[in-house]
């Protein structure tokens, strides 16, 4: 029938940020249901609420459906706390470490760590979540979902990762939790951001048809705890979420998608997740998520957006065209948003946005 989604650009951003919102034309309720996936940081919390405003709680329609946090990183949840105090909202999908808080006692290995004093580190490591459970208790009709596969929501739309016990997982693998060696983990990932520093300086040659991108790599566990989101509006062709999501969420996500038998390469719109980072896709990966390589010069099929922020290097141009390679048109929401839709949707007389070329010249690993 009909759906749009809108990446919001700002021109004051100056950090990597996701805020987007979609809304969706259902049969059944006939209306419209409007959803936001992530708000960014506080610097892009008035271009959010004015895209609402202006593009989705309109013609009658005056509350936000669902609202969800992807993960707990700054860039995606902080700017949220504003749309729960600016607009109504019926549900909230979330997750909250300290509702599995059980599951990770058990594994605490500090004698001295109570569950309450490991409930109390959780919501000082997860400000941010425990902040939006706070506002969403004072909206008196606001539900709080669990953001893992089987979550209720409406028919049209699947969580498809993460599972409880790979999100269980993530909180044990993650630094935030007391038992961890914290030092060790972020000496880890402290390298990989120097690595990729190092490599920015230095670009190479770049062919058609052979990926830049590399097998192994890794992201945070708070990374691959995104929610992996799957829209299906009614005689559309599904659309995909991803947040900031590594290879092993991505690999998660089409297993239980494929076990259930909504094959995650047959959406047509995707979100290229953690702003084009080149430690969340592989090509395998990217070849069962989007498809195999196509020849040059074939028209796009599907179509990428990736957020990132004013003056950003990213995304990786390495990134970029592996989507390219494999039948993506890709667009960047930087200065300005985008806006994809799909059937009966009011015209806002943007202009088109110009997708992406496929660089010759990407950047270098530094091996």
């Amino acid at each position: 029938m009909a759906y749009e989604v809108d990446f919001v650009g700002s021109d004051k951003a100056t950090k990597d940020y996701d805020a987007i919102a979609f809304r969706y034309w259902s049969q059944t309720q006939n209306r419209w249901i409007v959803c936001v996936f992530d708000g960014g940081t506080a610097d892009v919390g008035d271009d959010l609420s004015n895209n609402l405003s202006n593009y989705y709680l309109i013609d009658g329609c005056d509350t936000i459906d669902y609202v969800f946090c992807s993960h707990p990183d700054l860039d995606h949840a902080s700017d949220l706390k504003n749309v729960l105090q600016s607009f109504p909202v019926k549900n909230l999908v979330m997750n909250r470490p300290w509702d599995y808080i059980d599951d990770l006692y058990e594994k605490v290995q500090d004698g001295r760590i109570t569950k309450e004093s490991l409930e109390r580190t959780l919501r000082e490591k997860y400000k941010f979540i425990d902040d939006l459970e706070e506002l969403a208790g004072k909206q008196r009709d606001c539900r709080i979902l669990p953001a893992i596969t089987g979550c209720p929501l409406e028919s049209e739309m699947c969580i498809v990762s993460p599972s409880r016990d790979f999100y269980i997982q993530c909180l044990v693998d993650s630094d935030k939790t007391p038992k961890m060696d914290a030092a060790a983990k972020q000496n880890k990932f402290l390298a990989s951001a120097l690595n990729a520093l190092r490599a920015a300086a230095e670009w190479v040659k770049s062919i058609w048809g052979v990926d830049a991108i590399r097998e192994g790599e890794e992201t945070s566990a708070e990374n691959e705890s995104s929610v992996v989101l799957r829209v299906k509006p009614a005689s559309d062709n599904p659309f995909l979420l991803l947040g900031d999501v590594g290879c092993k969420g991505l690999t998660a996500a089409m297993d239980y998608a494929d076990a259930i038998g909504i094959p995650l390469a047959q959406c047509d719109f995707i979100q290229i997740p953690h702003h084009g980072g080149r430690h969340n896709v592989s090509p395998s990966v990217l070849n069962r998520l989007v498809g195999k390589k196509v020849p040059q010069g074939t028209p796009p099929s599907k179509t990428a957006f990736v957020s990132v922020g004013k003056g950003s290097d990213h995304p990786r141009k390495c990134v970029s065209n592996a989507f390219i390679n494999r039948g993506c048109a890709v667009y960047v929401a930087k200065s300005l948003p985008l806006h994809h839709s799909r059937g009966d949707v009011p015209d806002r007389g943007w202009s088109v946005a110009t997708a992406e070329s496929f660089s010759d010249k990407v950047e270098s690993w530094d091996d």
